[in-house]
């Protein structure tokens, strides 16, 4: 089973998603070898987000479920973190980013994990941190 590193970014209580292809997902990615998992996030923020730094990253939970471009099973290993400085543009490797409130989350054609780990983090209470502007 294949492992992806990825990060669960919040802005006044919105998530932020990228897309690739037709689907939203959490940023991050597959680990290099003898990479670690914040070595990974950073990598694949900046990748993704043209520079984007992130700080802060802390461990939340693993999920395990289906990848949406592969079709095989995963296990999805999410850190919270913050970014740090600007948010850069969108990056070859995704077509577009989007920050979600929960209440529109069902609007977005997630993947199945994704949908895991959103309910999970509202359930935690982690989309009403700080209220939405």
């Amino acid at each position: 089973m294949r492992t992806v590193i990825n990060t669960a970014i919040f802005e006044y209580g919105k998530l932020l998603l990228v897309r690739k292809g037709d689907v939203y997902i959490l940023p991050g990615g597959k680990l290099n070898e003898g990479e670690s998992d914040e070595e990974c996030l950073r990598r694949e923020i900046r990748e993704e987000l043209s520079g984007t730094e992130i700080r802060g990253l802390q461990f939340y939970r693993e999920f395990r479920g289906i990848s949406p471009h592969k079709k095989q099973p995963i296990i999805s290993k999410v850190y919270f973190a913050d970014i740090y400085g600007r948010l850069g543009d969108a990056s070859c490797e995704i077509e577009s980013f989007t920050w979600v409130p929960f209440i529109h989350i069902p609007n977005y054609n997630l993947s199945d994990i994704t949908k895991d780990i959103a309910d999970s983090l509202n359930k935690d209470g982690r989309f009403d941190r700080i209220l939405c502007k």
